[in-house]
């Protein structure tokens, strides 16, 4: 119980923090370099965290959010959670029994140990920009083309997984070649913002739907 109480404790603190730091990136007060930097580094303690408690025995993440009530303290931190878990989970309320069976799906860790640092930048480069999206007054194409060029880099290390012909590199490319016709410092049109931004949730949810393959 002292091993869960304290991975419980780690995972907590993650959640808080990530919270902070979004809220902080949200007010303009920490540059996209830090917050990256920062996600990236929180994303993997939580990795680390749920494959050790997963390992200790029958630990349920959802009721570990419940229990702690961390969707009412940290709504944020538990919604970008929610991107690396492939669920909507609700910030106010209980979300478990809302949720239909084939959306509880959730990343095979033990699977993605062997990656942990490629699994780390995937996500953060991925929440970081759904995030710059959903802000608009900085969803610029000098933010955004950056993003998608090591996203790509990233993808390139999951030999046998990504290739060359996988459609989102193909689709991410597409979006890169438009944006390079316009000046750099241009923010992205509502539309495009919102077109977008449905794009790279998908892009995430496949690539942990391919994520899970790994061994």
């Amino acid at each position: 119980m002292k091993d869960v109480w304290l991975k419980e404790s780690d995972l907590y603190a993650c959640i808080a923090t990530i919270d902070s730091i979004s809220r902080s990136f949200e007010r303009g007060e920490i540059d996209p370099v830090m917050y990256k930097k920062q996600l990236r580094a929180l994303i993997k303690s939580i990795f680390k965290s749920r494959i050790k408690l997963e390992q200790l025995g029958d630990w349920s993440l959802e009721e570990f959010i419940k229990r702690e009530k961390l969707g009412e303290k940290y709504p944020l931190g538990v919604v970008r959670l929610g991107f690396m878990e492939g669920i909507d989970f609700a910030t106010t309320e209980e979300f478990a029994p809302s949720l239909p069976e084939e959306e509880r799906r959730k990343f095979s860790y033990k699977d993605l140990s062997k990656k942990l640092a490629l699994t780390a930048d995937l996500v953060a480069s991925m929440i970081e920009l759904i995030d710059i999206l959903r802000l608009k007054t900085v969803a610029r194409i000098d933010m955004i083309v950056p993003l998608m060029e090591e996203t790509a880099l990233i993808l390139d290390g999951f030999s046998g997984v990504f290739g060359e012909d996988y459609w989102i590199k193909k689709e991410m490319n597409d979006w890169k070649k438009k944006m390079e016709k316009e000046k750099p410092d241009k923010l992205l049109s509502d539309d495009d913002i919102k077109r977008l931004e449905f794009a790279a949730v998908r892009w995430l949810n496949d690539f942990r739907q391919r994520l899970r393959t790994l061994g």
